[in-house]
């Protein structure tokens, strides 16, 4: 049999044309998706902070990654003017002892005076040490000629001077190169270069002047001789540092007073300079103490 029909009821509803508004619910009355009464601005703009935050820290990443870029940028720029890869400095490394370059260093001071031709230090040299001694030397000369200022301080300082001739604290300095010895040996026979019986103590300036020739001599790491440029906007740049600002940054680390207007510094002062991580001469601040 058939199913019977539903009823079906009318059900009046009103006109939307002539039906009067519906009054708003009032705060808090639920239904909504909206913040509580008295939420705080972090509740009310939670999504806008979110992103706020994320946008921020990729900022700082960006920025970072940056300035590293540019300071490593720079140490390979530096590292592609060195004259000596660090195998061949390895090689210099084996062939005089701290004792003959203590003698020989002081006889080509009494020799030689303050400036010498490249040619008369190599003969004065040559005539000191034996042919197994002299092996490897010829690096000696890529080391000397790379330096554009031949070791003097400024370039007026190397338009007094002769062109053939150089400095013969930086061709000390490079010949130490040469010492077969530990760290802090090549840091007494460096010492010894910038005292004789009228002063018994190097002086903050002199230590200067030792740093800026270990670095135009291949002796200090390149992520030393790179330093913070001061512009931080965008990102941080970078420059080549210059010896003083790398000696008083070190006497800051290793607690070292540089009397400046006094007495000179002590053999342990100065090797607390030399192997402070601001300047980390032969790279002894990367060995474990």
């Amino acid at each position: 049999p058939p199913y019977p029909r539903a009823s079906v009821s009318t059900v009046n509803l009103p006109d939307p044309l002539t039906a009067p508004p519906r009054a708003p619910k009032p705060p808090g009355s639920g239904g909504g998706s909206g913040p509580p009464p008295g939420a705080s601005f972090l509740e009310r703009h939670a999504t806008g902070v979110f992103f706020a935050a994320i946008a921020a820290v990729g900022g700082l990443v960006w920025r970072w990654l940056k300035g590293k870029g540019d300071q490593r940028a720079l140490e390979g720029e530096l590292e592609a003017q060195l004259p000596l890869e660090p195998r061949e400095v390895n090689d210099m490394r084996r062939n005089i002892t701290a004792e003959e370059y203590d003698e020989l260093a002081c006889r080509l001071r009494a020799q030689l005076g303050g400036s010498v031709s490249y040619d008369a230090f190599v003969k004065a040299v040559q005539q000191e040490l034996t042919p197994r001694e002299w092996e490897h030397m010829h690096l000696l000369d890529r080391v000397v000629l790379a330096d554009p200022l031949r070791g003097f301080g400024t370039k007026e300082e190397a338009a007094e001077h002769p062109p053939e001739e150089y400095s013969t604290a930086l061709l000390l300095v490079a010949l130490s190169l040469a010492l077969n010895e530990l760290a802090d040996v090549r840091l007494t026979c460096l010492y010894k270069l910038w005292t004789d019986d009228s002063r018994a103590q190097p002086t903050p300036g002199d230590v200067e002047r030792l740093v800026d020739l270990l670095m135009r001599t291949c002796q200090l790491p390149v992520e030393s001789c790179v330093v913070q440029s001061g512009v931080y906007i965008p990102w941080v740049k970078h420059r080549r540092a210059e010896a003083g600002e790398l000696v008083r940054a070190a006497a800051k680390e290793a607690k070292v007073e540089l009397r400046l207007g006094g007495g000179g510094l002590s053999a342990a002062e100065v090797e607390k300079l030399l192997v402070s991580k601001a300047i980390c001469a032969w790279g002894e601040c990367f060995r474990k103490k």
